[in-house]
């Protein structure tokens, strides 16, 4: 009831329609709810069947199972999933500048979908550090993000692997310093005292393709992203050579004969395996996407 109450004052409404039931006692408490809507901060969630968990075998966490899971976004893209796992510590861990969020978290998505990118499953986490850092050098927060079975738009589809193909990324990041709430007044206190989000490893494998990378990140004046990172691509001609083959493609035919030649000259020899690799040293500032000192994207505002 609390939580439906600061819904309500956040302007959002919660609603569980048709039926409602409970059961799994004496190790498991449930509670199963059909037909789920929640309207929050301009998010509207919706879910044909929601049970929620709690074991007394494992009394520190609780367990929501969302089945014909829907998220609409404000500017109207939908975040869908045939399943949602999530598991939460009970044990809530603030956030300097106010609010606080669950100890751990953990999510997994099965037949998901945002926008037009597909995957066959998506898990993420969250782990607070066991301890608060003392300073802006020590990790307070772990980041992982993975999908399986990962699929590109119709519109990239087949342009640097077959069409039909699938791959796989992984995400790893540290929010060093004490994790910040997501409002000005909180993030401008953690950038002015140093903090950074450290991309420890960025993996992606799709076709040809296997990509890995690390980086930081941090906020500038405006508190817009700003940070500096490398790629190192191994396949990278393979993949243009399939995007030369392909008709209707998004890059010319000169286009990719330069982006061949420039690619070779920028390939050397991996330092442990000798196989060719490509590295792509990555900035970001001012609103740009740089690739060493070539602008190649304009990067949307971040409103917080």
């Amino acid at each position: 009831e609390d939580w439906r109450a600061g819904v309500a004052a956040r302007g959002g409404a919660l609603a569980s329609a048709d039926s409602a039931s409970g059961g799994g006692f004496p190790f498991t408490a449930r509670r199963r709810f059909s037909d789920v809507v929640l309207n929050d901060g301009g998010w509207r969630l919706t879910a044909g069947e929601a049970e929620a968990a709690y074991s007394l075998l494992r009394p520190d966490e609780a367990r929501l199972i969302l089945r014909r899971f829907q998220a609409a976004a404000p500017d109207g893209a939908v975040l869908a999933a045939e399943r949602v796992e999530v598991t939460a510590a009970l044990a809530q861990r603030p956030l300097a500048g106010g609010g606080g969020l669950p100890q751990s978290l953990a999510a997994t998505l099965s037949a998901a979908q945002w926008r037009d990118w597909r995957a066959e499953s998506l898990t993420a986490s969250l782990r607070f550090a066991d301890s608060p850092p003392p300073d802006h050098t020590q990790p307070g927060l772990l980041l992982t993000a993975s999908a399986e079975g990962a699929a590109p738009p119709p519109s990239l589809a087949g342009l640097a692997a077959p069409a039909d193909a699938r791959g796989r990324w992984s995400l790893t990041a540290v929010i060093n310093g004490a994790p910040p709430a997501p409002i000005p007044a909180a993030l401008e206190a953690w950038r002015a005292d140093g903090g950074v989000v450290e991309l420890t490893r960025l993996a992606l494998d799709f076709g040809p393709l296997q990509v890995d990378g690390d980086g930081t990140l941090a906020l500038d004046r405006d508190l817009q992203w700003i940070g500096a990172g490398a790629l190192r691509i191994a396949g990278a001609d393979a993949a243009l050579a399939h995007a030369a083959q392909q008709s209707g493609g998004l890059l010319r035919p000169q286009d990719l004969r330069q982006a061949r030649q420039i690619a070779a000259m920028l390939t050397q020899p991996d330092p442990q395996s000798g196989a060719p690799r490509l590295t792509l040293p990555l900035s970001s500032q001012g609103g740009r996407l740089f690739v060493g000192p070539f602008q190649v994207a304009k990067l949307p505002r971040t409103v917080w």
